[in-house]
């Protein structure tokens, strides 16, 4: 009877333990009620993954090296007797490019912190970054509506009404500073005050290459059959379209354009690494020397890969040289057609016609005999 007693005493002391041991951890583990936070990420020294006030535990919701510091998320789960542990049941991150703590899909400026989200004018765009509200020249005029966004006009001025601002509006530029704005200038990066334009064309006089006379004969280049040799009297004795002054003697047929191994036509083919049967048929077509060595030019500044024959078509169109350049973009300067025919000293001493010839030698005139064909040259 006393080992009996002795052995229900043994089983009471047991369970008495077993309840002092229990208890704790089932309190522990026991939360309260499910909490819902938002945050950012922060990683605490003791590795603590913290969101705003609260000590996250994944409890298998997520992996803690999937987070870093800084992510926004929305964390759900029961927060713990501590009343600082929440027990994740799901954690989702959130997209907060600016990190000021609202979401890209609902941030009235997602690239600009904004964490009061004004929106002064109801847009849909937050102040900070709506462009309504932005000044970039700072003369007080908003963006929206300053008609020089970049160029400080406070007053807004605008002579021509056509909606951009005096202060930048390139009608009002008078780049060559003879008193006639861009915008009507007939040559705006050459000086001419009286816009004379003998040709029509719509490009001044000084600046029409039309009227370029390179060789300073007193004949211009468009119609110079000698561009780059003075000959005034334009001389032709064969009527091949080239001035004697500038063409060699026939080596080949004499059917003037169809003759083969031309000189100018050698030189230009060479220069713009075309066929000589492609420029000689230029040639044939009725078309200076100049003229096609201009085209090929035109050709290579072409944005719209425009051929050399594309642009002599508009030429023989009716179009004027000066209203062909200016629409094309390309400056005059960079159309000088002496590049395409321009000859050394000896070729153009032996491209010399018959007779006597002026040299300077020894401070005065004299004769000299050229080289091959009874050429003239210096002496």
């Amino acid at each position: 009877m006393k080992h009996f007693l002795n052995s229900r005493l043994l089983v009471a002391v047991l369970l008495v333990l077993l309840a002092v041991l229990v208890l704790p951890v089932a309190a522990q583990d026991e939360g309260t009620d499910v909490q819902m936070v938002t945050g950012s990420i922060e990683f605490t020294a003791d590795g603590d993954i913290q969101v705003g006030e609260f000590i996250i535990a994944p409890a298998g919701a997520f992996l803690p090296s999937s987070l870093r510091d800084g992510d926004a998320v929305i964390v759900f789960g029961t927060l713990l007797p501590d009343g600082v542990t929440i027990q994740a049941t799901e954690i989702t991150l959130v997209m907060d490019t600016d990190a000021d703590g609202i979401e890209d899909a609902v941030d009235n400026c997602p690239d600009v912190p904004n964490p009061d989200q004004l929106d002064a004018d109801a847009d849909g765009t937050g102040d900070a970054c709506d462009p309504d509200n932005l000044d970039s020249d700072a003369d007080g005029v908003f963006d929206s509506v300053d008609n020089c966004p970049l160029v400080m006009n406070a007053d807004q001025l605008d002579a021509d009404a056509d909606g951009t601002g005096d202060a930048c509006d390139p009608d009002n530029l008078d780049s060559d500073a003879d008193g006639v704005l861009d915008g009507v200038d007939n040559c705006p990066e050459v000086a001419n005050a009286d816009q004379a334009d003998a040709d029509a064309d719509g490009v001044g006089d000084v600046c029409d290459p039309d009227l370029a006379d390179s060789d300073a004969d007193g004949v211009a280049e468009g119609v110079d059959n000698c561009p780059a040799v003075a000959n005034a009297d334009q001389a032709d004795t064969d009527g091949d379209g080239i001035g004697d002054a500038c063409d060699s003697t026939d080596t080949g047929e004499t059917g003037g354009c169809n003759r083969e191994g031309h000189p100018v036509a050698t030189r230009i083919a060479e220069a713009f690494d075309a066929s000589y049967d492609e420029v000689m048929t230029m040639h044939c077509d009725g078309f200076g020397f100049g003229e096609i060595a201009r085209a090929f030019l035109l050709a290579e500044g072409s944005e719209h890969g425009s051929s050399a024959q594309d642009f002599l078509d508009r030429k023989a169109a009716g179009e004027g040289w000066g209203h062909i350049i200016h629409d094309s973009g390309m400056h005059p300067s960079d159309l000088a057609p002496g590049r395409g025919f321009r000859q050394t000293d000896e070729e153009t001493s032996n491209t010399r016609g018959n007779g006597n010839g002026r040299g300077n030698g020894g401070g005065g005139n004299g004769n000299g005999d050229g080289n091959g064909g009874g050429g003239r040259g210096n002496g």
